[in-house]
């Protein structure tokens, strides 16, 4: 079998989200489409729109036709390596308000830059596999690390112990057919030792091997999450997509 790259990986995705062929992902510079999310799409693309910024391409996805099609006419010859200029942000927003629609979140997301795991060092690490996971449940340390959820199940475990006790913990669960997102947190008093960067490596290292290069793993945060974004970047992450969520205005 004929491995995939993750930019391809990355395709097979995308058009799952939008439910849509490869070919119509890579033919046209900006694609808009009326779908609703499934379970086999990413958590973001199934909320009741999605803007996804690839490679200065636009991928556009609601579930109402009607804003669907006013979103295509206003930005279909819209540069998308600029959309995120604030003045086209606000111009959005402001077209989205008439069909109950609002931005409610807007992230980058970052990749492995290639399939080759870096060198990682495994003193004081411990594998969880997923039936082990239940048991950090009630752990108010590490809430971020597992999501606890039957529709993106969590898959993995691996912590960084310091005399017999876990001062930091990363995790990954299901997020999408061919990825899986990375969370990880630090003790307080264990930041900037190196800790975090290693347990990104492992775990990379951990879903690219054991799922054969079949499965994508993905770390997202904030614009302004500096730190976190630096992390990324020394654990051989690069920057794969941006990301805007619409969703619906409850009244």
């Amino acid at each position: 079998m004929k491995l995939l790259t993750i930019d391809q990986l990355i395709l097979k995705q995308f058009a799952i989200d939008m439910d849509c062929s490869i070919e119509e992902l890579q033919g046209a510079e900006h694609l808009f489409k009326t779908i609703k999310g499934t379970n086999k799409s990413r958590y973001w693309a199934r909320n009741a729109g999605t803007i996804i910024f690839y490679k200065n391409n636009l991928f556009c996805r609601t579930e109402d036709e009607v804003l669907t099609k006013k979103l295509k006419e206003t930005y279909k010859n819209r540069a998308g390596e600029w959309f995120g200029d604030i003045n086209n942000l606000i111009e959005l927003n402001a077209l989205l308000k008439p069909f109950d629609y609002k931005m409610s979140h807007y992230s980058p997301f970052f990749v492995p830059k290639n399939w080759t795991p870096l060198e990682t060092d495994s003193s004081n690490l411990k594998i969880f596999e997923a039936a082990q996971l239940s048991s950090f449940k009630d752990d108010e340390r590490f809430e971020e690390s597992f999501l606890y959820d039957e529709t993106d199940p969590d898959k993995l475990g691996i912590a960084h112990i310091v005399d017999d006790e876990i001062v930091a913990m990363i995790g990954t669960n299901h997020n999408g057919e061919y990825t899986w997102e990375i969370g990880v947190e630090i003790v307080e008093d264990y930041h900037s030792k190196g800790i975090a960067t290693n347990l990104v490596k492992t775990m990379t290292k951990e879903i690219i091997e054991r799922n054969n290069q079949t499965i994508l793993p993905v770390y997202s945060t904030q614009f302004t999450h500096t730190k976190s974004i630096n992390l990324a970047i020394r654990a051989g992450y690069k920057l794969g997509w941006t990301e805007l969520v619409l969703e619906k205005i409850t009244h």
